[in-house]
C-alpha cells in the first residue's frame, strides 16, 4: 500500500528513471538483435563508438546515439561481464573518473552490469541531465576505479529535439480549419496544437504526401494518445471546433523523412483544408521513433490504493505517465492526484485527475477541488460527495472554471471486469491556480477516490476515498497483485409513489442522502450528487397530480446563496436533470419552469452512523438510518402550483442550482385509486455461473428464476441474454427482470464467466474389492468415484460395469469416467475379485453341463462301436468260401516272362506276368479282404515272395482294408 517512505540506492538519489519510453518499448526485448537485420535506419544523432577506447579484456563494443537531450540509444552493445562492479557512467570532466554519475541500466536498475551480446538499450541520463552538459560516456568499474571503455561527446553537441513547423491554416480559412502550431515529436509522430475544424467536410482526413497537397497523398491514423499504431482512420469531423490537441502517427515503417507536407484533406471534395511543409531530412535533427506496441502493466512503479484500485506510474524528465486500474462499473470514475495539504490527506484544494470509461471511450479530466463552502458544517471532510461543481465551487473540471485540461495520451480498456485508464500529465503545467507541481524527489501527499459520473459527465459522490504518501521519483518498485472482479451487482430499491388526492395536497420537501446505487441511481437511472429531495419523508417519490387541483409545497432547501453546497432552491420543470442555474444560455432555451424556484431554511437528512445504503433492503428502511437536522429558525418557503391543460403529462421537481436531485411528476386528468400497488416484484437471480470451454464459447443454461410479488402470482422473469445462449470467453452480465400487473418492474443481475479450460477432471476410484460367494456370481455396489475439477464443482462419474451389477467368479476391471462442462474427460479404474467357496469347478455352470453331456456320450457310444465292429467281422468270416481262392503252383516261376496272372479281389484287380494259373478272390462284401484269406508268403512261403514284391501287396492290402 502507499506509504511515506521509500528505500533508494545511495547513488540513485542523484537521478530518476526516465522510463516513459521503457514502458512503450518493452525495454530490451523489443530492441535486441543484430544491427544489420534492423528495419530502422535512423537512431538519432550519433555520439560515438566504444570500440576505440575499450580495454580488450572486457570485449566492450557498440555505438551510442542521442535520442533527445536526456535519452541515449546504445546500439549493438556487447560486454563480457567479467569486470567487478561495472556501471554505465557519465561525466563532465576531461576524462572518465570518480566524479562521474551513475546511469541506470535498460531496466532502470542500479545493480552492476551483467553480460551483453550485441544488444540495443535505452539508457537515461541522471536527474535533470542534458547530454550537452557532459564530456564523456563510460563503462566504469567502481571496484577498479577506472574506465573499461568510453567515448567522448563532441563539443557543442546538439541533441535531437522536436521541430516546430509553424501554424496551420489557409487564408481565408477552409471549414474553420486552423492550429496554433504543428510540431514533429519524432520521426513518426506529429502533434497539432489547438486544432480547430467545423466538421462540415464530407470526408476529411489527416493527410501527408510529396510535392504539393493533392489526392495522391495518403491518410494518417489518428492516435488518440496511445503510442501504438491504430488500424483505424478517424475522420477529422471528430475534432471539436473549440480546439483540441491531436497527435497523429505514421503507419508501419513510414517516417516524416519521406514526405513534404502534412495537413487536412477532404477526399470527396478533393480540397486542401490546410497544411504545413516538412523540411528536408538533412535539415531535421529530430528524435527517432521508439515505437512498439504497448506492453500492459509494464510501468516502473505500482501501489495498491484500495482492494479495488491500483495506480502505476513512470517518469520522464518533465512528465508522469499514469495508469489507474480498478474494479469499477462502467461510468464509475477513478480519481487520483495531489492532496490539498502538504502534511495530510485533504480533498479541499486537491488537484486530481478523474478518469472513467465512457462506453467505448476512455476519459480523463483535470479536476480541482475548490473549498468555497462551509467546511465546519460538513465536518471538514471536503469530499467530492456533497456538492459537485456549482458556481465555480466544489469538485470542478478545470475547463469549467476557465482552465485547461492538462491531460494527454488518454487510452482505456476493460478486461475481465477490470477497467484501465492511462494518461500523461506534465509535472509542472504552469497553471499555478489549478494544478499542483508534482515532485519527483520529495515525498508527496496523495488523494484518491472511486465514485460516479452523472449524466452531464461530471464526477459526483464518492463510493470509496482515501490518501497516503508516495515518492514518485523512487527506484522502480511494484507492490501490486492482480486485480480480480469480485463485485456483485446490487439490486435497487422500489420506486415510491404519492398520489395527490383530496387527502394529499400538501407536500414537505427537504434535502437528504440519496441512497447511492440502490437509491437515486437505481430509481432514476441517473447518477446524482449524493443528495436528493425527500417529499413527505420519502426518497424521491413519483408524484401523481391531477390537473386543476391546487398543490402546496413546503420547502426546506437552504437560503444562503453563498454556501452553494447548502443552497437548493426547489422548482418544477420539464428538464429531467434540473439545475437551471448551471446551464449555458443555449441549454436554457428549451428549459421550461412551471413553478418556483423557492428555497426556505435548510433541513437535511444525514447518516446517523455512516452510510447504510448497501445494507438497507428498502428506501423506507434506509430512511430510518438518517436523522433530520434543521438550521434555526426553521422557516419553510411555500410554493403553490395548479397544473392545467397546458401542463405536459410528465414534469419534474428539481433543484435550481444542482442537477439530478429530484424525480418525476405524472400529471393526469383522473387520479388512480389510492390503493396503488407500489411494490416491485422480487426477482431472485442465480449465483454467478463459471463455465469452461476448450473453444472460444460455450452454452450456459440456468433454471427458471423465482419471482415473488405482494399481489400477483405466476410472474415470470425474462433474462438478457437468455438461458441456452452461447457465451464467449470472458465475463458477460445477464440482466433478468419481471413486471407485475401494476407495472412495477424489478430486476436482478448475475454474470456468466467462460474460461478456456483444457484440464481434465480428477477421479479417485474406490479401492479394489475382494468378494466371496458360494455361487458362481455376486452382486456388488459401491460409492464414488470422487470427482474433482478446476472449475466445475458438481461433477459425477459413470462406471462400466455399473454399481449394482452381477460379477462372475474371477477378476473384473471396472472403468469410471467423468466429463466437465468443457468436454474434458477424466478416468480411473479398480478391480473386483469374486472368489467362489465350496465349488468343484471354477468355471461357469453352463460349461459344467456341457462337460457332463460329453462324458455321457463317450461312455455310451464307444462300447457300442466296438461291439458293432466285432459283430460284422465274425459275420464276414462265416460267409467266405475258401474254395474260391486259387493258389499258384509251387513249381511255377512267377517271374517267368510272358506269364500273367490276374487276381480279382472284389472290385480290385491285380495283373502280373506269371506262368501260373489265374488267381481270383471273391468275397461277399465288395472292397473288403480279410487278412486271414490272403497268404503272406514273405516269411512262411518264399515261393510267393516275388508276387508281394512286384505288385506291392502290402499297399494293396492296406487300401483294400480301408
Amino acid at each position: 500500500m502507499i506509504s511515506g517512505t521509500s528505500s533508494l540506492h545511495d547513488d540513485y538519489m542523484k537521478m530518476t528513471p526516465k522510463t516513459l519510453f521503457i514502458r512503450k518499448l518493452g525495454i530490451l526485448l523489443a530492441f535486441s538483435g543484430v544491427i544489420g537485420q534492423e528495419a530502422v535506419s535512423y537512431f538519432g544523432k550519433k555520439i560515438g563508438d566504444f570500440g576505440q577506447q575499450s580495454t580488450p579484456s572486457y570485449s566492450i563494443q557498440g555505438s551510442v546515439y542521442a535520442v533527445d537531450n536526456n535519452t541515449l540509444w546504445f546500439r549493438g552493445f556487447s560486454y563480457n561481464g567479467n569486470a567487478p562492479d561495472a556501471f554505465f557512467w557519465i561525466g563532465s570532466s576531461n576524462s572518465p573518473d570518480d566524479s562521474g554519475s551513475l546511469m541506470t541500466d535498460e531496466t532502470g536498475s542500479v545493480d552492476p552490469l551483467q553480460e551483453y551480446t550485441n544488444q540495443n538499450l535505452i539508457i537515461y541520463l541522471p536527474l535533470d541531465g542534458n547530454i550537452a552538459d557532459y564530456s564523456w560516456i563510460s563503462v566504469w568499474s567502481k571496484n577498479l576505479s577506472r574506465s573499461l571503455a568510453h567515448l567522448s561527446i563532441p563539443t557543442s553537441f546538439n541533441p535531437p529535439t522536436t521541430r516546430d513547423l509553424g501554424s496551420l491554416g489557409l487564408s481565408p480559412l477552409v471549414h474553420k480549419t486552423e492550429a496554433d502550431r504543428v510540431e514533429i515529436l519524432d520521426t513518426q509522430t506529429v502533434k497539432f496544437y489547438n486544432l480547430k475544424y467545423d466538421g462540415e467536410g464530407p470526408a476529411a482526413y489527416f493527410w501527408v504526401g510529396s510535392g504539393s497537397p493533392s489526392r495522391s497523398g495518403i491518410r494518417l491514423p489518428d492516435e488518440t494518445g496511445r503510442i501504438s499504431i491504430t488500424p483505424t482512420f478517424v475522420p477529422a469531423s471528430s475534432i471539436s471546433d473549440k480546439g483540441e490537441d491531436i497527435t497523429v502517427r505514421f503507419d508501419g515503417d513510414q517516417t516524416v523523412f519521406e514526405y513534404d507536407y502534412i495537413g487536412l484533406w477532404c477526399e470527396q471534395a478533393r480540397q486542401n483544408f490546410g497544411h504545413v511543409s516538412i523540411p528536408n531530412r538533412r535539415d531535421l535533427n529530430i528524435p527517432p521513433s521508439l515505437d512498439t506496441y504497448e506492453i500492459p502493466d509494464n510501468y516502473d512503479n505500482c501501489e495498491e490504493l484500495h482492494d479495488r484500485l491500483q495506480v502505476s506510474w513512470s517518469l520522464t524528465e518533465d512528465t508522469i505517465n499514469i495508469q489507474l486500474r480498478g474494479v469499477v462499473n462502467i461510468n464509475d470514475y477513478m480519481a487520483f492526484g495531489i492532496s490539498g495539504s502538504e502534511s495530510r490527506t485533504q480533498m479541499v484544494n486537491s488537484d486530481v485527475i478523474v478518469a472513467w470509461f465512457d462506453g467505448n471511450v476512455g476519459r480523463a479530466q483535470d479536476y480541482f477541488f475548490y473549498g468555497g463552502w462551509n467546511l465546519k458544517q460538513r465536518g471538514d471532510k471536503g469530499e467530492l460527495s456533497e456538492m459537485g461543481c456549482s458556481g465555480g465551487n466544489g469538485a470542478c473540471p478545470d475547463v469549467k472554471v476557465n482552465g485547461v485540461n492538462n491531460v494527454e495520451g488518454i487510452s482505456a480498456s476493460v478486461l475481465n471486469g477490470v477497467t484501465a485508464i492511462e494518461y500523461t500529465r506534465m509535472l509542472d503545467t504552469d497553471d499555478d491556480l489549478r494544478d499542483t507541481v508534482i515532485s519527483a524527489s520529495n515525498v508527496t501527499q496523495i488523494v484518491w477516490a472511486i465514485g460516479q459520473i452523472n449524466g452531464d459527465g461530471l464526477a459526483v459522490r464518492h463510493i470509496e476515498r482515501g490518501g497516503g504518501t508516495v515518492m514518485f521519483g523512487r527506484n522502480a518498485l511494484r507492490n501490486c497483485e492482480s486485480l480480480v472482479d469480485g463485485s456483485k451487482e446490487v439490486n435497487g430499491w422500489k420506486e415510491l409513489q404519492l398520489i395527490g388526492n383530496s387527502d394529499t395536497t400538501e407536500f414537505t420537501a427537504v434535502i437528504g442522502q440519496s441512497g447511492g446505487e440502490r437509491g437515486y441511481t437505481s430509481i432514476t437511472d441517473n447518477v446524482g450528487w449524493g443528495i436528493s429531495w425527500y417529499i413527505n419523508d420519502m426518497l424521491i417519490p413519483k408524484l401523481t397530480l391531477k390537473r386543476g387541483t391546487k398543490y402546496t409545497f413546503k420547502v426546506f432547501g437552504g437560503n444562503d446563496a453563498n454556501q452553494s453546497a447548502s443552497y437548493h432552491p426547489f422548482y418544477i420543470t420539464n428538464d429531467k436533470g434540473g439545475g437551471y442555474a448551471t446551464l449555458t444560455e443555449m441549454e436554457k432555451l428549451n428549459h421550461v419552469i412551471y413553478a418556483g424556484p423557492v428555497n426556505g431554511s435548510l433541513c437535511e437528512l444525514n447518516d446517523k452512523n455512516g452510510d447504510q445504503s448497501m445494507t438497507s433492503t428498502s428506501a423506507e428502511g434506509y430512511r430510518k438510518t438518517l436523522e433530520e437536522k434543521c438550521l434555526s429558525p426553521k422557516e419553510p418557503a411555500t410554493l403553490t402550483w395548479t397544473p392545467d391543460d397546458n401542463t405536459p403529462g410528465t414534469v419534474y421537481y428539481q433543484c435550481y442550482t444542482h442537477r439530478f436531485l429530484g424525480w418525476k411528476i405524472d400529471v393526469v386528468d383522473v387520479l388512480p385509486s389510492s390503493a396503488v400497488d407500489n411494490e416491485k416484484p422480487n426477482v431472485v437471480c442465480p449465483d454467478d455461473i463459471v463455465l469452461g470451454t476448450i473453444t472460444t464459447q460455450t452454452l450456459a443454461t440456468w433454471s427458471e428464476l423465482t419471482v415473488n410479488d405482494n399481489v400477483d402470482t405466476g410472474l415470470l422473469a425474462t433474462c438478457t441474454p437468455s438461458s441456452g445462449t452461447s457465451f464467449n470467453v470472458g465475463s458477460t452480465k445477464v440482466t433478468c427482470f419481471a413486471i407485475d400487473v401494476a407495472g412495477n418492474e424489478a430486476n436482478c443481475t448475475f454474470r456468466v464467466y467462460v474460461i478456456e479450460d483444457h484440464k481434465n477432471p480428477t477421479l479417485v476410484c474406490p479401492a479394489n474389492v475382494d468378494e466371496t460367494t458360494e455361487s458362481n456370481q455376486a452382486t456388488l455396489t459401491w460409492t464414488g468415484p470422487v470427482v474433482g475439477d478446476n472449475l466445475d464443482s458438481s461433477l459425477s462419474a459413470s462406471c462400466s460395469p455399473s454399481s449394482g451389477s452381477s460379477f462372475y467368479v474371477g477378476s473384473t476391471n471396472v472403468t469410471c469416467n467423468a466429463y466437465d462442462t468443457a468436454g474434458n474427460e477424466g478416468k480411473c479404474m479398480f478391480v473386483i475379485n469374486v472368489i467362489g467357496v465350496n465349488n468343484t469347478s471354477s468355471v461357469p455352470g453352463y460349461l459344467v453341463i456341457v462337460v457332463v453331456i460329453v462324458c455321457i456320450f463317450i461312455l455310451v457310444m464307444f462300447p457300442a462301436m466296438f461291439y458293432c465292429r466285432s459283430y460284422y467281422a465274425r459275420k464276414n468270416e462265416r460267409n467266405i468260401n475258401y474254395d474260391d481262392v486259387e493258389i499258384p503252383k509251387p513249381k511255377t516261376s512267377i517271374n517267368a516272362p510272358g506269364n500273367t496272372e490276374e487276381i480279382s479281389m472284389g472290385n480290385v484287380n491285380a495283373v502280373y506276368e506269371n506262368d501260373a494259373v489265374k488267381r481270383r478272390t471273391r468275397m461277399n462284401k465288395p472292397g473288403y479282404i480279410d487278412p486271414k484269406l490272403l497268404p503272406l508268403p514273405r516269411e512262411t512261403n518264399p515261393e510267393y515272395e516275388d508276387l508281394h514284391t512286384y505288385i506291392g501287396m502290402d499297399s494293396a492290402y492296406t487300401n483294400l482294408k480301408k
